[in-house]
């Protein structure tokens, strides 16, 4: 895991802060952002590789039209619940999401 080269590539967003196809040192975390479709937001994720049992992800905070939450349910099979501290209009809401984690299991280990 101390010279491995990883590619990605996003369909939904531009790739930033990361450099495809060079030898990384991934024993520790490292951050990326993804700028999102309409140019203007942008998505920080830290990118963990590991050969431990993982997950699953989690959201542990969100912001809606502006608000941030006191706390974020996860509803099986694939619902998050904000909660939040005021009345917002959730017809039109804005939300962003606060340090997402993408992590990757390698299996066997290596």
């Amino acid at each position: 895991m101390t010279h491995l080269k990883v590619t990605m590539d996003f369909i939904n967003g531009t790739l930033s802060g990361f450099t495809n196809g060079v030898s990384v040192d991934y024993t520790t975390a490292k951050s990326f952002k993804l700028t999102g479709l309409d140019g203007d937001t942008i998505y920080t994720y830290d990118f963990i590789i590991t050969t431990e049992q993982i997950g699953p992800a989690s959201v542990k905070a969100m912001t809606v039209n502006g608000i941030a939450t006191d706390s974020v349910a996860f509803v099986p099979p694939a619902t998050l619940v904000p909660y939040v501290k005021g009345l917002t209009n959730f017809s039109k809401a804005e939300i962003a999401f606060w340090r997402q984690v993408l992590e990757i299991v390698l299996t066997p280990p290596l």
